[in-house]
């Protein structure tokens, strides 16, 4: 995103640490199913998918100023 001016180093680095965060919780639900570890992927996504349009809104709006 940062070579099209969309988000930079912040994003960059947000969406590695939450995509690996969220990455983590899925290995460990696909490696034991249990309402506990699906608990788990659950509270991720809720986690993954706003905290990156913030950093990703953030960011852009960095950007242009």
């Amino acid at each position: 995103a940062a070579e099209f001016g969309l988000a930079g180093n912040l994003y960059l680095v947000t969406a590695i640490v939450l995509g690996g965060g969220y990455a983590f919780s899925a290995l460990q639900f696909a490696m034991k199913e249990s309402r506990d570890t699906a608990r788990s992927l659950l509270f991720s996504s809720l986690i993954y998918l706003p905290t990156l349009l913030i950093a990703m809104t953030f960011d852009h709006w960095r950007l242009l100023q």
